[in-house]
């Protein structure tokens, strides 16, 4: 395509048909995206020089995965034995086995590519966040560091999938609201852990929004709009 039909494409989503590339790609100024967030290709380009061959988006998938069941399984532990303790063992055990084999894990596991990989990769910080979070709230003293953390899987979430902005936002909001509980409306206890849980959460929106300037010229563009 000569440059004046690629930048008619921009604003007459018909004029793709016909060419040989996803529909969902987002085609922006003779150019294609994915809409996928960054995030998953950082973290690799970070172990990249440890490895001696090259990351697959395979590889990557098994990884979050493993993941998301490492998590699944600590927190259905972590909640038998503080809330359910009567439960018997084989409920337990076939509740680490639901969550180990339950659609759609297997069906992402057998077509490794990079759309598998984003969604899994998206619900893997989603879900390590929430244990974070929930263990982090679960003590006298709320942990700090576990809210730091549950902000930075947070973060890396958004910056893997954008629409788990929406539920990452409503469980930060729960987590204020709860830290406002335990501390009995003390301001000066309550700020250290707003401070903890909102920076990685601050810088990863700082960072989204310019990862989205740099492709499409505003910071709320994700590529759904030229998808």
């Amino acid at each position: 395509l000569d440059e004046e039909a690629v930048r008619a494409q921009v604003d007459d989503p018909a004029a793709r048909q016909g060419v040989k590339a996803p529909l969902d790609l987002a085609l922006y100024d003779g150019k294609f995206y994915l809409y996928w967030g960054a995030a998953p290709a950082l973290l690799v380009a970070l172990v990249k020089p440890l490895l001696p061959r090259q990351i697959s988006d395979g590889y990557l998938l098994f990884v979050f995965s493993c993941g998301i069941f490492i998590s699944q399984f600590s927190l259905i532990i972590y909640m038998r034995e503080r809330f359910f303790s009567e439960i018997p063992n084989w409920i337990l055990i076939l509740s680490i086995f639901v969550a180990g084999f339950i659609n759609p894990t297997l069906w992402l596991l057998s077509q490794p590519k990079i759309y598998e990989t984003a969604i899994v990769g998206g619900q893997f910080f989603l879900i390590a966040g929430l244990l974070s979070a929930f263990t982090a709230l679960d003590r006298p003293t709320p942990s700090n560091w576990r809210l730091a953390l549950a902000s930075i899987f947070w973060s890396l979430a958004v910056g893997t999938r954008s629409v788990l902005v929406f539920p990452i936002a409503f469980l930060t909001l729960m987590v204020v609201f709860r830290l406002y509980q335990i501390h009995q409306q003390s301001l000066p206890k309550l700020i250290p852990g707003i401070i903890l849980l909102g920076f990685p959460l601050m810088v990863g929106a700082i960072a989204f929004g310019w990862y989205n300037w740099a492709r499409f010229g505003s910071i709320s563009e994700t590529g759904f709009s030229y998808a």
